[in-house]
C-alpha cells in the first residue's frame, strides 16, 4: 500500500551504535557509529521532531490491524517488518514513537518508531508518511 506514492510502512535499518553508557537525553556526549545518529540529534538534518517513549506492548496494542485473513496482528499485513524491528531489542533499549516534520516542498509528516540503544538510534520503523 502506498500513501502519496510512498510505501505505507518501511523498515529502515540504521547501523549499530558505538559503545557508551550515556543516554541521549542526558547532558553527556554520545558517540555513535555512522550512519547511526545520537537520539538527541534526530532527525539529523532539518525539520522538527516530537518523541514519546513507549513499550513494545503499547505499540502492539495501539496498532492492531487486519493481516488480510481476518486475524489481527500489530501493523496487520506489515507485521513481519514490526517483528524484524523489535527482534534486536535488548534489555536497556528504548522505543520512541515519533512524529517528524520536514519543511518542504513538499512538507512531510512522518510517524514512526525509533529503537534507541545507549543513546544511539539503531533502527527506525516508518509507519505513516503524509504530505
Amino acid at each position: 500500500m502506498k500513501v502519496n506514492g510512498i510505501p505505507h510502512l518501511l523498515l529502515i535499518l540504521i547501523a549499530s551504535c558505538g559503545t557508551t553508557d550515556a543516554l541521549a537525553h542526558s547532558n553527556a556526549t554520545v558517540s555513535c557509529t555512522l550512519p547511526s545518529a545520537p537520539f538527541s540529534e534526530w532527525p539529523s538534518a532539518g525539520g522538527s521532531r516530537s518523541a514519546k517513549q513507549v513499550t513494545i506492548k503499547h505499540v502492539e496494542q495501539a496498532n492492531l490491524k487486519d493481516a488480510g485473513s481476518g486475524k489481527l496482528l500489530p501493523f496487520g499485513r506489515w507485521n513481519p517488518h514490526w517483528v524484524s524491528f523489535k527482534s534486536v531489542f535488548e534489555p536497556g533499549d528504548s522505543i520512541y514513537e515519533t512524529t517528524e516534520i520536514y519543511n518542504g516542498p513538499p512538507n512531510l509528516f512522518v510517524h514512526g518508531f525509533l529503537l534507541v540503544r545507549r543513546g544511539c538510534v539503531i533502527r527506525k520503523l516508518v509507519a505513516d508518511v503524509l504530505s
